[in-house]
């Protein structure tokens, strides 16, 4: 079973999207409804990572990690499962959304 999630399949009644991006890309634009989790990938706390997650998880829905193009949120969600925690990867990041879906794009 693949972790990536296409654009096309995102649905925010299945999924809850985490922005992970730094809070200087957050601060341009985000996705309505989209929950903020501002990370430095130089310094990556992975039990902060963890409980935030946790914190946002709700029943039936999968948690979908989002970056600028989804690569910073590919290595993560890679990293997470090898951990035991259960993530899927947005692929093509915000763009995808600015490409796909522009009215859930805020600023």
């Amino acid at each position: 079973m693949s972790y990536n999630v296409s654009i096309k399949d995102y649905n925010e009644n299945n999924f809850i999207l985490v922005d992970i991006r730094t809070q200087a890309e957050i601060n341009e634009f985000y996705v309505k409804n989209s929950k903020l989790l501002a990370l430095d990938f130089s310094n990556l706390d992975l039990a902060y990572i963890k409980d935030k997650l946790l914190s946002f998880k709700e029943d039936n829905k999968e948690i979908l990690l989002m970056c600028r193009s989804g690569g910073r949120s590919e290595y993560l969600t890679q990293i997470l499962l090898s951990d035991g925690v259960n993530v899927k990867n947005l692929e093509g990041g915000i763009l995808a959304f600015l490409q796909e879906k522009p009215a859930l794009i805020c600023k």
